[in-house]
């Protein structure tokens, strides 16, 4: 019966992560159902609010109703357009997820990682198989969209720590095939991100149960020599995948441009993008396009020179700096994503001890601040950051004593026979 209440407190998290591509592939259609149910749950649980995060949520409210008087006034309407006024409303996913568990903190960092992995695999096997073959690695055929294999970030840090707090083997085995996918996949963005959560979760692991040992680390060292060896083989065995491996590296190492054949990479789109749309944001650097924005012919076209998307669609930045500087400017990017980091980095430097889920959490959604300068952030990003902002307000429980015989009674023994009998 606990169970079956438990994963009712799991649907809210359910709805936030299946408003990515992999769940959308599968059938999934609840983007709309969330950003609209954002806003009036954030007001359903205001109460549970600290003061800064009432503050902060005060603040994005007169943004937002600012945004609402400048529709109505200019277009006779309140919203005029969905797609601007959504990038504000996603933002209160972040008080909406945050009250809720605040109020019922019934889930764990381990439910969010099975939710993420259900969809993971169930699209995976039904929907990208083709993906996962050496062929499709040689190919750069990955399947899986970035914004879809960087939620694997998470996954790989907790059961990282999972594994050296709790010695279980199963953990360790979970991490490698974690990791495995991250770099079979070769999204570089995040490769970066999965490399930096680790980083800052060695630097505050000293502050958490997860402790680094000789004996934690023979079962380490021994898989890892086999899988090397193992690796080793097909690697070297196999030209296209040395050369895959080489374009990728090569690719990190030269983000603006691969001068060494025609082919335009990923990165190199995203600056082209980027110079296209810079004057505009320099020409409204501190409020933004906003509904304006929206009209404008669309100023980038891609290099075999189709336009890529119909101009009053969005222009559909990669980066989320770009895609909040143009919209909203300076005063937009303050008032929906700089008081987060704030508040997190400042109840960082105030706790004294990590859980687990706390440290995986933490290191986690610091990654965030890279992954924005590629992508847009995704829907779930939003909503574990509200999730990891209720969990780092928590005090760090420690483990409850082990019942023994000897404690479980008061040391005055005149009253032993009186609690046996009573």
């Amino acid at each position: 019966m606990y169970l079956s209440f438990r994963i009712i407190y799991t649907l809210l998290m359910l709805a936030v992560i299946s408003t990515d591509t992999m769940f959308e592939e599968l059938g999934f259609v609840t983007y709309t159902i969330v950003i609209s149910l954002s806003v009036p749950l954030s007001v359903l649980f205001f109460r549970q609010y600290t003061p800064y995060m009432r503050n902060w949520y005060i603040l994005l409210s007169l943004y937002f109703s600012f945004c609402i008087f400048e529709s109505y006034y200019f277009y006779n309407t309140p919203m005029k357009y969905n797609h601007v006024f959504a990038k504000i409303m996603v933002f209160y996913l972040i008080f909406s997820i945050y009250g809720f568990y605040k109020r019922f903190d019934k889930i764990r960092v381990m439910d969010i990682v099975l939710i993420y992995l259900t969809g993971f695999v169930l699209n995976a096997v039904l929907i990208n198989s083709a993906a996962f073959s050496l062929s499709a690695f040689a190919t750069n055929h990955r399947g899986l969209s970035s914004e879809s294999v960087y939620g694997m970030t998470l996954v790989v840090v907790y059961f990282f720590n999972k594994y050296f707090s709790s010695r279980n083997i199963i953990y360790l085995l979970c991490f490698y095939a974690a990791i495995g996918i991250v770099l079979f996949l070769q999204h570089r963005t995040v490769w970066l991100c999965t490399g930096l959560a680790l980083f800052i979760n060695f630097l505050f692991i000293s502050r958490s149960p997860v402790k680094i040992d000789v004996p934690s680390l023979i079962p380490v060292a021994i898989s890892l020599l086999l899988m090397s060896m193992s690796l080793g083989v097909v690697i070297v065995s196999n030209e296209k995948v040395m050369a895959r491996i080489e374009k990728s590296i090569e690719d990190i190492s030269n983000p603006t441009g691969n001068d060494k054949d025609d082919e335009v990479s990923t990165s190199e789109w995203r600056y082209m993008q980027f110079q296209s749309y810079w004057p505009f944001v320099e020409e409204r650097f501190l409020l933004g396009w906003r509904l304006e924005g929206f009209e404008l012919p669309v100023q980038f076209i891609d290099p075999s020179g189709v336009m890529i998307w119909e101009d009053n669609t969005g222009h559909h930045f990669h980066s989320f700096y770009m895609d909040r500087l143009f919209y909203e400017g300076v005063l937009g990017l303050f008032l929906t994503v700089i008081p987060a980091f704030i508040y997190v980095f400042a109840l960082t430097l105030r706790k004294k001890i990590f859980s687990v889920d706390q440290i995986s959490l933490f290191a986690f959604i610091i990654t965030g601040l890279l992954y924005g300068v590629s992508w847009d952030w995704q829907i779930y990003y939003i909503g574990i950051l509200g999730y990891a902002i209720f969990k780092l307000e928590q005090n760090s429980v420690e483990p409850k004593p082990v019942e023994t015989q000897e404690n479980k009674f008061p040391k005055d023994t005149k009253n032993k026979k009186e609690l046996i009998y009573s």
